[in-house]
C-alpha cells in the first residue's frame, strides 16, 4: 500500500487492523492513523490526527484500537481514548467520522470524559461486546459494552495483576480467556464472553 505523504519518511508502523468495512487502519507511530481502502478507482488513504474534522484524536501518540461488534472503533492514546462511531464515514465527502470521548457522570454529579489526559496502552474487545482498556500506571479496566461503566478495575494491589504497567491485551475467543502482558510478565483471566 503507497501511503503517499502520510507515510511520511520517519513514521513507522507499530500495528494494523483489517475491519468489517473493508478499512486497513494502520497505526503510524507518533503521527495519528492513516486507513487505506481498496476502491473501483484504487486505493483512498485517509489519515486521522488531532484537529477536530480530520479525526479529533486525544493525541496523535495512538497506542491501540479495536473495532467492536458495533463496527465502532475504540482508540487508546497516551492521553486518553476516543471512539469513531462512524468509520464508514471515513471516506465519504462531507461527513464526521471524528473520534468522540465517552462521558461520565462523577459521583459530585460532574460530567467529564472517561480516562481525559489519562496514558492508555491497549484495547481489546471481548464476545460481549465489553471493553478491555489496559493502562501505563492505573492497571487494567474492564467496561459495559457503551464504557460508561466499570464492571471491574485491576490492579495490582487488588488482584493477582504482576504490575500496574499493561503492554497488550489479546482475547482467546473460543474460551474468553484474556492475557494480560504487563512489565513483569504474562497473566491471564478466565472470561465467561466468547464470539459465537
Amino acid at each position: 500500500f503507497g501511503l503517499g505523504s502520510l507515510g511520511g519518511t520517519t513514521n513507522h508502523t507499530r500495528d494494523l487492523m483489517a475491519t468489517s468495512e473493508g478499512q486497513i487502519w494502520i497505526n503510524s507511530r507518533n503521527s495519528g492513523i492513516v486507513v487505506c481502502r481498496e476502491s473501483a478507482n484504487g486505493l483512498q488513504v485517509r489519515g486521522l490526527n488531532t484537529v477536530p474534522g480530520t479525526g479529533n484524536l486525544p493525541s496523535s501518540q495512538v497506542t491501540g484500537f479495536a473495532e467492536d461488534q458495533d463496527g465502532e472503533v475504540w482508540i487508546t492514546t497516551d492521553a486518553g481514548l476516543g471512539v469513531v462511531y462512524t468509520a464508514y464515514n471515513i471516506f465519504e465527502n462531507g461527513l464526521t467520522y471524528d473520534a468522540q470521548p465517552i462521558l461520565i457522570e462523577t459521583s459530585e454529579g460532574i460530567v467529564e470524559r472517561l480516562f481525559n489526559g489519562q496514558p492508555l496502552t491497549a484495547v481489546e474487545v471481548d464476545g460481549a461486546n465489553k471493553k478491555w482498556i489496559g493502562t501505563s500506571n492505573n492497571g487494567l479496566f474492564y467496561l459495559s459494552e457503551d464504557g460508561t461503566q466499570a464492571i471491574h478495575h485491576f490492579t495490582a494491589e487488588n488482584s493477582p495483576l504482576l504490575s500496574n504497567n499493561i503492554l497488550d491485551i489479546t482475547i482467546e475467543d473460543k474460551t474468553g480467556i484474556v492475557y494480560i502482558a504487563t512489565d513483569r510478565g504474562l497473566i491471564s483471566f478466565k472470561g465467561s464472553a466468547t464470539r459465537g
